[in-house]
């Protein structure tokens, strides 16, 4: 069996903020921020506890992709 890379979402939240969402367990954000810029932290840094690898996809409020970002860097 292999394991795959996390892949955490930034997004923006109904009611204002930013929710830090990991792909297969989306029905519970992992953290709520006022700013992206601090949720893209909190989801760097999750990705540093997991052990560095995956990526994180930074959605705009309209949940296209803006950004990738690979790594815990």
């Amino acid at each position: 069996m292999t394991s795959r890379s996390p892949t955490l979402h930034v997004l923006a939240a109904s009611r204002g903020g930013w929710l830090v969402v990991d792909e297969d367990h989306n029905a519970t954000p992992l953290s709520e921020h006022l700013e992206a810029t601090a949720a893209l932290r909190a989801a760097r840094a999750e990705l540093r506890a997991r052990g560095g690898a995956g990526e994180v996809l930074v959605h705009d409020r309209y949940h296209r992709v803006q950004r990738r970002v690979t790594g815990a860097r």
